[in-house]
C-alpha cells in the first residue's frame, strides 16, 4: 500500500521475505517404520522417528526431546490413513505480513507454518501436534504469555461460525501452550480436522508510534546564472529504506530472535537498512539556480511484548520513503550560494 502522505518523486520500497520450502516426506512410507511408542516428526529439514513424550490435554502427543528445528509436526502412527493414496508432506515455516483491521488489536506472527500435501486433503484419524521451538536456552519466564493460533480460512472449506474470531482471512482455532519438556509452544490439530493448510502463531504486542518525522540527508544547488539557455542537471542521491530495532531487556537470544521475527511480520520486511542510489534530472532555465533537498521520512515505534516474567519493550525506527524537493530561483533575485 502506498501511504497517502507520499508526494511526487517519493521513493518507496517493497521488502520481501523469502522462505525455503521444506523437504518433501513420504509419510506413508515413513510411518510404516515408526514404533507404537514413537511419533514421526516432520520438520522443514525432513523427518525422524522420536520417542513419545507427554500427552496434551486435547489428546495430542509431543516428542520426548526438545524441539531443535524451527517448527515440527508430531504425527502418531495411526493419524494418517493410506486409503486415499500416499500423501507427500512438507512443512515450511515462513514470515508473512499480518493484515489486520482498524477494529482489531495489533498482531504479529511468531511464525507461520505451511503444511503442504500436494493438493491432497488429509483428514486426521488421530490428533497431530504442531510444535514451535522457543529455544533450548529459554527460561519459562521468557516465553510469551499468550500465543494465539490461526488457520487460513480457505484451507478447510468449513463454514465460519458467527462467533468465530476472524481477521483478514484467518480464523482463530485456539491457543498454543508452552511445554517445558520440549521447550516449544504446542498446539493440537484435532482428530477429524485436515492436516494440510496454513497456520499462524500470533502474539498481540502494544505498539505506540510517533508521527511521521523527516530529516535532511542531502542538499545542494546548481547555478545556471549568466547563461541565456536552459541546461539539464543530473545528480545522484542516497535513499535509506528498512527498519531496525533495539532490545535493551536481558532475555535469551532465541527470544530476541522471535521478537524480531514478530516485528518483521508487522513491518513487512526483515530487519536492517538498505541504501539505494537514485538518479534525478532537472531542467534549469537560463539565469536560474536550482536548489534541492533530500529528506528521509521515518517513524519511531515502541513495541511492548508480554512475557510470563515481565514486559519487554523494543524500540523500532522505520524508514517510510524519501522525498526529493527542488525549486528554481531567478538568479537576479538571489545572490550567493550557486555552484557551477
Amino acid at each position: 500500500m502506498i501511504p497517502n502522505t507520499a508526494t511526487n518523486r517519493s521513493v518507496l520500497t517493497l521488502n520481501a521475505i523469502m522462505s525455503k520450502k521444506g523437504q518433501d516426506v513420504n509419510v506413508t512410507e515413513e510411518l510404516a517404520s515408526v514404533a507404537e511408542d514413537e511419533v514421526l516428526v516432520v520438520t522443514e529439514g525432513g523427518s525422524t522417528a522420536e520417542k513419545k513424550g507427554e500427552t496434551t490435554a486435547d489428546g495430542g502427543v509431543v516428542t520426548e526431546a526438545p524441539v531443535t528445528a524451527t517448527v515440527a509436526v508430531a504425527i502418531p502412527k495411526a493419524a494418517i490413513s493410506t486409503d486415499a493414496g500416499t500423501p507427500s508432506i512438507s512443512v515450511t515455516p515462513y514470515v508473512a505480513p499480518v493484515e489486520t483491521t482498524t477494529a482489531a488489536p495489533v498482531q504479529a506472527a511468531l511464525t507461520n507454518l505451511k503444511i503442504d500435501t500436494k493438493g491432497q486433503a488429509v483428514v486426521l484419524a488421530e490428533p497431530v501436534v504442531m510444535q514451535v521451538s522457543a529455544g533450548s536456552e529459554v527460561k519459562e519466564e521468557e516465553t510469551f504469555e499468550e500465543l494465539k493460533v490461526y488457520r487460513k480460512e480457505d484451507a478447510t472449506g468449513k463454514a465460519v461460525r458467527a462467533n468465530d474470531e476472524t481477521i483478514a482471512g484467518w480464523r482463530k482455532i485456539g491457543t498454543a501452550i508452552y511445554n517445558s519438556l520440549t521447550k516449544s509452544y504446542v498446539f493440537t490439530i484435532a482428530k477429524g480436522e485436515r492436516l494440510d493448510g496454513d497456520f499462524s502463531f500470533r502474539i498481540e504486542p502494544t505498539v505506540t508510534a510517533s508521527g511521521v518525522k523527516s530529516k535532511t540527508i542531502d542538499s545542494g544547488n546548481k547555478s545556471n546564472a549568466g547563461n541565456a539557455g536552459a541546461i539539464d542537471f543530473t545528480f545522484d542521491y542516497k535513499v535509506t529504506t528498512g527498519w531496525d530495532a533495539t532490545i535493551s531487556a536481558s532475555v535469551a537470544d532465541a527470544t530476541k530472535s522471535q521478537l524480531l521475527s514478530a516485528i518483521a511480520s508487522s513491518e513487512n520486511g526483515t530487519q536492517g537498512y538498505t541504501t539505494v542510489t537514485r538518479e534525478f534530472t532537472a531542467k534549469i532555465s537560463g539565469n536560474y539556480i536550482l536548489f534541492y533537498t533530500v529528506k528521509a521520512n521515518y517513524v519511531d515505534k515502541v513495541y511492548t511484548f508480554k512475557l510470563k516474567g515481565s514486559d519487554v519493550k523494543v524500540n523500532v525506527t522505520v524508514y517510510q520513503g524519501t522525498d526529493l524537493e527542488y525549486v528554481n530561483k531567478d538568479a537576479s533575485q538571489h545572490s550567493g550560494g550557486g555552484s557551477n
